[in-house]
C-alpha cells in the first residue's frame, strides 16, 4: 500500500495526478497513508480517498512533471455551411483563439500544434451526426501543477473559437437530443 507508493516515487503530496482507467480522475494528492491516499478531485474540488492497492496498479500520469499540457479544442458547425465558409473557418478559428488568449494575457507559452503541421485547424469529421467537426490543438506551458491555468486557457480558447465562428458567419452544429 502506502509503503509501495512511497518507494515507487510515482507521486508525492501536492502532485496533480491523472488516473487512467476507472475512475478517470485528475486529483491533487493531499496525504499518502498506509491503506489509502487522500486527494481532492481537480474538476469538482471534492475530497476523495483512493485505495493504495488501486493506485499501485493504476495507469497514471503525474501531471506535475509535465512541462506542457495538450488542449484539444473541438467544435461542430452546421453541416449545411457552404464550402467557401468552411475553407476560411480554420484560419478564423485560430486567429480568434490567439486574440482571445492574448486579451486575457494567457498567450505566453502557447504552441499551436495544427500550425506546426501546416494547418490552422483540422476538419476532423465531415459526416458527424451533428454537423462538421473541427479541432484546433494547442499546447500550454505549465508551471508545477497549475491545472487551473490549463482550464482557464481551455475556457478562453473555446469562447474565442465561438467568437471566430460567429464572425465568420457560421452556425453551430445541431445538438443531439436523447429520445
Amino acid at each position: 500500500g502506502g509503503f509501495t507508493l512511497a518507494t515507487q516515487g510515482r507521486f508525492k503530496v501536492g502532485d496533480c495526478v491523472t488516473l487512467g482507467g476507472s475512475p478517470s480522475w485528475t486529483v491533487t494528492v493531499n496525504k499518502i497513508g498506509f491503506i489509502s491516499t487522500q486527494c481532492t478531485q481537480f474538476e469538482f474540488g471534492q475530497p476523495c480517498s483512493l485505495p493504495n492497492s488501486m493506485l499501485v496498479r493504476a495507469a497514471l500520469q503525474n501531471d506535475s512533471k509535465l512541462r506542457t499540457r495538450r488542449v484539444p479544442l473541438n467544435l461542430v458547425v452546421d453541416g449545411d455551411t457552404p464550402a467557401a465558409k468552411l475553407a476560411a473557418l480554420p484560419v478564423a478559428l485560430k486567429d480568434a483563439v490567439k486574440e482571445a488568449l492574448h486579451e486575457a494575457s494567457l498567450d505566453e507559452g502557447v504552441e499551436y500544434v495544427n500550425e506546426a503541421n501546416g494547418q490552422a485547424a483540422d476538419l476532423v469529421d465531415a459526416a458527424h451526426p451533428a454537423g462538421i467537426h473541427f479541432q484546433l490543438v494547442i499546447n500550454v506551458a505549465l508551471q508545477s501543477n497549475d491545472m487551473a491555468k490549463w482550464l482557464r486557457v481551455r475556457s478562453v480558447a473555446l469562447i474565442g473559437m465561438l467568437n471566430g465562428m460567429e464572425r465568420a458567419g457560421v452556425k453551430r452544429g445541431k445538438v443531439a437530443h436523447a429520445h
